[in-house]
């Protein structure tokens, strides 16, 4: 019994461990990736990228996730109806807007450019919508 239980144990441990890995190799590919900006520029655009993100997750951390989404080049969190938004998050169509235009504050404090581009994405994706 107790060997099944330290097998168990065991194989919870490791995945764990691996788990911890990729998330050391995540971190790490993020640090060079900053690094390569600071090496390439400047360290003050490295500070300066990383201070604006503090910025934004501290006015309201959704919003950040939002704009490494749209960093990333995913666009899925703008071109999505607020009704499947909600589907997905559990929340009201009506929810979904209030939590886009809080998001939208934020980011168009600290990415005006960024913002105006979302709403640029988000009426052209209505029509589509429609």
């Amino acid at each position: 019994m107790r060997t099944v239980q330290l097998s168990a144990r065991m194989a919870a441990h490791d995945a764990e461990a691996a788990e911890r890995t990729e998330e050391t190799a995540i971190q790490s590919e993020i640090a060079a990736r900053l690094l390569e900006l600071q090496d390439r520029y400047s360290g003050y655009r490295a500070t300066a990228f990383l201070t604006k993100l503090v910025c934004v997750w501290q006015a309201y951390p959704p919003a950040l996730w939002v704009v490494l989404r749209i960093m990333s080049g995913d666009l899925s969190e703008v071109t999505r109806s607020y009704s499947d938004q909600g589907k997905t998050h559990g929340k009201t169509k009506q929810a979904e807007q209030q939590e886009m235009e809080r998001i939208m504050s934020v980011i168009q404090s600290h990415y005006p450019l960024v913002s105006s581009e979302i709403v640029k994405i988000k009426s052209i994706t209505a029509e589509f919508q429609k």
